[in-house]
């Protein structure tokens, strides 16, 4: 049984931010509603429905109308999505706490430097105090930082500015280069940088009762359980192990999701990522290779391409 749908609601973004690589995508699209009832059976059995993919969810103009299509199929399934929070609003958040969305993450890169947010902080400031004040934990709230060698020096004020706003959590990824020109920006090979920025950090966290949460520093993984338990859909209604699975191993559009899951296709690549531990394109994977510095680099045309365009 799969433990986690994620469904891209969106390939679309309303902004540019210079370290995404959706510039690749030659066929940006919003996911078409009427496939989500497809996905009944799915969504009833899994414990997690994560809408979020390479764009911004909420671009989809249906997008409150898939929450709560997901909430009357399943009143158990937790509901998780991330945003850039530029389109949140009154209506919008009032929506996701009737409809009782269990988390909410909300990028935020940067307090003060232009290159790392595009999004006036006072929208994200407001936003995040009404859902705070009116929602009661549900959805719960935390911000996403994507940490960067021009960042994470920030990570201490970020931390204390999400108390001031009433958050208990802050969750951290590293950024990934996905154009040569970011190589530098990343923290690979950095790591005695990242310890000690890490330890001010968990420091401050500790003082002020949050939750911080950190990319895994430990030896490089020997197998991905992402793959395994989880399912990618894109906006096109294509069928991967994962959001940077470059195959496409089935779409919604023109078959049903059981057919899919049976094939001896979809089957056959879930068997080799099992026998192999990953798969051949995992190498390049942040959640599996930090330690040696592969999981920074994903600078590379021919998979990208495939990643966005498969």
């Amino acid at each position: 049984m799969l433990k986690k749908l994620i469904l891209e609601t969106s390939s679309r973004c309303n902004f540019t931010c210079k370290h995404c690589p959706i510039s690749y995508n030659q066929t940006p699209a919003d996911f078409d509603i009427n496939l989500l009832y497809k996905l009944k059976n799915t969504i009833e059995n899994c414990e997690e429905i994560s809408l979020f993919g390479w764009g911004e969810p909420l671009i989809n103009p249906d997008f409150l109308k898939l929450v709560s299509l997901i909430r009357e199929i399943s009143k158990k399934v937790r509901i998780y999505f991330t945003t850039n929070g530029s389109l949140l609003n009154k209506k919008a958040c009032d929506h996701f706490i009737n409809n009782r969305v269990d988390y909410i993450s909300i990028s935020l890169d940067s307090l003060k430097n232009p290159k790392l947010r595009e999004i006036p902080l006072d929208i994200i400031i407001n936003n995040v105090k009404y859902l705070v004040q009116n929602g009661n934990d549900h959805p719960h709230i935390r911000f996403n930082v994507t940490l960067n060698a021009l960042n994470i020096y920030e990570l201490p004020k970020i931390i204390e500015f999400s108390h001031s706003l009433g958050l208990k959590e802050i969750n951290c990824v590293f950024m990934t280069a996905f154009f040569k020109s970011q190589i530098n920006q990343t923290l690979k090979n950095r790591i005695s940088l990242i310890n000690e920025e890490f330890k001010k950090s968990r420091k401050v966290s500790e003082k002020l009762g949050i939750k911080l949460r950190l990319p895994d520093l430990s030896t490089p993984k020997t197998s991905c359980e992402i793959a395994v338990n989880e399912l990618f859909i894109t906006s096109h209604g294509t069928i991967k192990p994962c959001l940077c699975y470059p195959k496409n191993l089935g779409n919604l559009s023109n078959q049903n999701i059981e057919d899919i899951l049976n094939s001896t296709e979809y089957n056959e690549e879930i068997k080799k990522i099992k026998n192999n531990g990953i798969c051949d394109f995992c190498y390049k994977c942040q959640y599996l290779n930090i330690q040696n510095g592969k999981g920074f680099d994903f600078t590379d045309d021919m998979i990208l391409k495939s990643i966005f365009n498969s």
